[in-house]
């Protein structure tokens, strides 16, 4: 699967957290999910040795000021002409999973 997945360095071009560039590898680690291997943001799972594993000294990254700019912003190629069939779910969108960011 992993194989098979765009990998982040590459799907990630450009990350800005809190106005400032911030390399994505930093921000972002792939994980194996229900939906195939996805870039992670603010999650302490990380794959290692094809393993899903807990990183025990992962600190969340939380925002320090509210409005527009001032969390997260990503620049994406999600690669379309290098994708196999039917594995881009919502070609031209990304999925985002926000139910972590209100509990």
């Amino acid at each position: 699967m992993m194989s098979l997945s765009q990998p982040c360095k590459q799907f990630l071009k450009h990350c800005l957290f809190e106005l400032q560039v911030t390399p994505c590898q930093e921000l972002f680690k792939p994980l194996l999910t229900s939906h195939g291997v996805c870039c992670v943001f603010n999650s302490p799972y990380r794959m290692q040795n094809m393993k899903i594993v807990r990183d025990v000294n992962f600190h969340p990254r939380f925002p320090r000021r509210w409005g527009a700019f001032s969390g997260l912003t990503v620049l994406t190629d999600h690669a379309v002409h290098d994708a196999l069939e039917h594995t881009l779910l919502n070609a031209g969108a990304i999925r985002v999973n926000s139910q972590e960011l209100f509990n």
